[in-house]
């Protein structure tokens, strides 16, 4: 797993205008990136990380390469959604969706996608007194340009 991943994710989805760092104020909701002390709920943490929806952002396991295919690493994020209504949540994913399913041989901030694909679609975690949580997981193939040579191949 890579935090590396989540990070450039991140700088991704700021760029295109539909998320925010939470350290930094502003009227789109905040990514939180594998946040410590669990994803704050909607209007929490004061400004300007306060707002009526926030996304987290967690590196998880991804699928291991097939044989001879060690160079492409297959790495996945999990992202949670918390808002008090479910269509702001709905909305926001259906953003994120566009910009990541199905994109072959892409810039992600500082890497270089083969592919990126919806690896589990979006789900409702739970819903109750503070509102609603999703979950929709990301798989991105990374090709590890170092890793022919680490293994004696090409010269």
């Amino acid at each position: 797993m890579s935090d590396r991943v989540a990070q450039e994710l991140r700088v991704y989805l700021v760029a295109q205008g539909i998320v925010r760092d939470p350290d930094i104020a502003g009227p789109k909701p905040p990514l939180w990136l594998s946040p410590r002390d669990g994803l704050p709920g909607p209007g929490e943490g004061g400004p300007p990380r306060a707002h009526s929806l926030v996304l987290g952002g967690y590196p998880t396991a991804g699928v291991p390469p097939r044989p001879w295919e060690g160079f492409i690493r297959n790495e996945a994020v999990d992202l949670h959604f918390r808002c008090l209504t479910a269509p702001p949540i709905l909305d926001v994913a259906e953003q994120i969706r566009r910009e990541l399913s199905d994109r072959n041989l892409w810039q992600m901030g500082a890497l270089l996608v083969q592919r990126s694909r919806i690896y589990s679609m979006l789900q409702p975690i739970v819903e109750d007194d503070q509102g609603f949580r999703y979950r929709v997981q990301y798989l991105f193939d990374i090709r590890d340009e170092e890793w022919p040579a680490l293994r004696g191949w090409g010269g």
